[in-house]
Order: C-alpha cells, then structure tokens, then sequence
C-alpha cells in the first residue's frame, strides 16, 4: 500500500492521505473535493511548480473495488445486494474519474499555458473484464468490463477533441495486474459456489502485489502506450530483466 511515510523521502512527491467510503455515493462529490483540493500538481511546494516550466504529470489509479456475489447469476441475492456492487464497483468508480478530469482540465486553465499538464487516468482492470470464462463471477465481470469500456471511450474521445494550445493531455489505461495474492483472492479460494473448474485456478500461490506495481509504474514510465490500451501484467517483460536492460 502506498503511505504518507513510504514515499516520504521523496522530495518530489506530495501525499494527502484520505480515508473515504466509495460505496456512497450521497458523500462521493464532497469526499472528491477535498480530495482534489489537497492534490498538488507534481511537486511538493507551490513555489516549486511556479517555477517549472516542463510538462507536468499528474496519475491518478482508480483501483476501488469489489467481488460481490459469487456464485451462479441466476441465484444473485438481491436487487439491492447488486445496486451496492454497481454503485462501488462502477458508477463510483466513473465519477471519480470524470472528476479527476475536469480537475485537470480546471487547474491548466488557472496556470500559465506555458505549462502543460499531461494526465494519465489508469483504471485498474482484470482479465475478467475481456474474458468470458469466468463462471460464477458475473457481477464482478461485469463491472470490469464497464470500467473498461468507459475509461477507453473517455481516452479516445480527449485525444480526439483535446486542443493543442490548452496544454492539457488527458490519456488512460487500462492495466490488469494479474491474479494477485490478496485479501480478495483468500474469498474467492473459501467461496462455496465459486465454478469448480476457475476454482483450481486460485489454490496455488499468486502474483506478488508489489512485483506487479512496479510493472506498472515502469510501464508509466517508459510511457509507450496508446490512450485507451488494456495491457495485462504478463504483456509486460519481467522486473528483473527491466533492471539489467535485458
């Protein structure tokens, strides 16, 4: 997990931890605000941004998330079981970045246009959200799959119509991480009507969570991606052979 403390011997990262419930969505606008009213653009003290005048980037990772209802969809448990999934698995998740967004697109116009921000909004995806082999996880897929498409659609539509002489880039990604060892991974191994055949697939050991994020953060890095892409964990070269230029 990413702390205050654990990126705090970086000068050039700002943190602003906050603790917020996603599922509801009466409080979502406000938790939003004061989320974003703490966000600094790209470097710790304001007068440090004054000062740049390379492009700045902003990430944002939209991970929040869900299983519910494991198990046949057919024997969902109820109407309002599902809306609860929907409301934290999807229309949280889509507000929040539609919120994000307009916050940057806000903030450039407050600055100079000789400083351009370049946003990347990465929807944390899965497998499940292109796959349809996935029995018994039905609203989990689904919602994945919603993510998925929207965070797509929102990329291609800002790389149609961004405007050149704004400086904004608004640019996303949909990044699986792989089947990783979580808390998430211990229910769905004691889930008692989970599929049997997509069962054995979990009784082994997983993906390490770090392993993954640095994937990830190295695939940001290296920023060779169109807006809109789904790029999975094993698309990617191994950490180790990263690190010795293999």
């Amino acid at each position: 997990a990413i702390t205050k403390e654990s990126v705090s011997s970086d000068a050039s990262i700002a943190t602003s931890c906050h603790v917020m419930d996603l599922a509801d969505l009466d409080q979502l606008d406000a938790n939003m605000d004061r989320l974003l009213k703490d966000v600094v653009l790209g470097c710790s003290q304001k007068e440090q941004c004054a000062k740049r005048k390379t492009r700045r980037k902003l990430f944002f990772i939209n991970n929040a998330g869900s299983l519910g209802h494991l198990g046949p969809a057919v024997d969902s448990p109820s109407l309002q079981d599902m809306k609860q999934t929907i409301d934290l698995n999807v229309t949280s998740g889509l507000w929040a970045t539609v919120r994000f967004a307009r916050f940057v697109k806000q903030q450039q116009e407050q600055e100079e246009r000789t400083k351009p921000i370049e946003a990347i909004i990465v929807n944390v995806s899965s497998l499940v959200a292109i796959s349809n082999d996935f029995l018994t996880m039905g609203i989990y897929s689904a919602g994945k799959g919603a993510r998925e498409k929207y965070h797509t659609i929102l990329g291609k539509e800002e790389e149609k119509t961004q405007n050149k002489k704004s400086g904004v880039s608004i640019r996303t990604l949909n990044y699986a991480p792989g089947p990783l060892e979580t808390e998430m991974t211990r229910q769905i191994r004691n889930a008692e009507t989970l599929d049997a055949d997509l069962k054995t697939n979990f009784q082994n050991r997983l993906l390490d969570a770090d392993d993954s994020a640095l994937k990830l953060i190295q695939l940001l890095d290296r920023n060779q991606f169109e807006t809109g892409d789904h790029i999975d964990y094993y698309d990617l070269p191994d950490v180790n052979s990263t690190k010795r230029g293999d």
